[in-house]
């Protein structure tokens, strides 16, 4: 039933999500502080291939036999992937005692640098959740695609999300985390111009979304690495914190958007347009990356 689905599925959110901050903050602890953007990035670019690729392999499970073998295949590899990690991860805790985790949480709320940080890249994700939440009213329903054309869309945006984590190598010594911002901005301000000026259809929806999806891919790993970076010695606390920050808001955003609803491309961009914005007001004025 639902209530059991729901319940496994938290459970697998909860293991998802501690191996999501461990990952990040083993990066920091073998990253020189230059690298760590960069190489945060590549991490992103695997975890964005998941999005494109599963609900190809998805479909192709429950057509070859059913949807129980979505589960069976699932559990598998999380056995494999507990195994080799099991195996290759080291089992060591850092020398000296923990910090608190309030204080922690305390030391970072104080700081304006992971304040920043946490705000611009949780209003870009936001701006992407917004898509998410109300394209495929737009796109099936007034634009009538089909829902394998609608993939495609959102493989298109995901492409260029992964794209924009292999620039941040390239983009050193820029302020990568507001170019990442200012491009999402930018997809959103063309978005509501194109729809103010009557402009309607799966182009005007999809091509400023490519922008956002660039400048996300830009944003989200060096974003987290200030983030990371803001307060010495609590990189996990902080991974943590900040990614609790970012899912609660585009949680939040993409619940508001749904109650609202989105009949036309204008409300949508709009809100897009909104999140862009304020997230470049609001991130640090300083360089992401030295």
């Amino acid at each position: 039933n639902v209530e059991m689905l729901l319940a496994a599925r938290l459970i697998e959110a909860a293991g998802a999500a501690g191996c999501l901050v461990a990952a990040r903050a083993m990066v920091s602890d073998l990253s020189a502080r230059e690298d760590t953007p960069a190489n945060l990035a590549a991490l992103a670019s695997a975890m964005l291939l998941s999005p494109t690729i599963a609900p190809t392999i998805g479909g192709a499970l429950v057509s070859l036999a059913g949807w129980r073998s979505v589960f069976a295949v699932l559990a598998l590899s999380g056995l494999v992937m507990g195994a080799i990690a099991a195996w290759l991860v080291p089992r060591r805790a850092p020398p000296g005692k923990p910090p608190h985790l309030l204080r922690s949480y305390a030391r970072l709320a104080r700081n304006p640098r992971f304040r920043g940080y946490v705000a611009g890249n949780s209003l870009a994700t936001s701006a992407l959740f917004l898509f998410l939440s109300g394209s495929p009213f737009l796109l099936i329903g007034q634009y009538h695609l089909s829902p394998a054309q609608a993939g495609l869309c959102y493989v298109f945006i995901a492409g260029l999300a992964i794209v924009g984590t292999f620039l941040v190598r390239h983009l050193r010594g820029w302020d990568a985390f507001r170019v990442g911002l200012m491009l999402v901005a930018s997809g959103g301000v063309t978005m509501l111009g194109v729809a103010l000026l009557g402009g309607a259809g799966p182009v005007a929806l999809i091509a400023p979304m490519l922008l956002v999806g660039l400048g996300c891919g830009i944003a989200s790993p060096t974003g987290a690495a200030g983030a990371m970076h803001a307060e010495e010695g609590i990189a996990g606390t902080a991974t943590s914190l900040a990614g609790a920050i970012q899912m609660i808001a585009s949680a939040g955003v993409t619940a508001a958007m749904s109650a609202i609803g989105s009949a036309s491309l204008a409300p949508l961009a709009a809100a897009i347009f909104a999140a862009g914005l304020a997230a470049v007001f609001l991130a640090p004025r300083e360089r992401s990356m030295r």
